[in-house]
């Protein structure tokens, strides 16, 4: 059983940052991120605990692309991405 875990989030799935220290859930708010239209992101999610961390599966999600300026769609919290489907919260 995890402990605390870390998140990880990159352009790439080799060079990803650790963007997130021993959370104390697998959860982390991604709105302090700035992240660009249109782009593929790597996100992985390691658990920890008294044994030694265990890496996570890295998954990808692309950001949405906006043709116009005024075609702007505000999503407040993303819960998972995955398979090509965003599954979001929309309140």
């Amino acid at each position: 059983m995890a402990t605390s875990y870390n998140v990880w989030l990159g352009l790439a799935a080799g060079s990803m940052a650790l963007v997130a220290e021993g959370l104390e859930t697998s959860e982390f708010d991604l709105s302090s991120t700035t992240l660009e239209y249109d782009t593929t992101y790597y996100w992985r999610v390691d658990s920890i605990n008294e044994y030694g961390t265990t890496l996570g599966e890295t998954w990808s999600f692309t950001t949405l692309a906006f043709l116009a300026p005024n075609d702007q769609v505000t999503i407040k919290r993303l819960v998972a991405a995955a398979n090509d489907t965003i599954f979001f919260e929309d309140e």
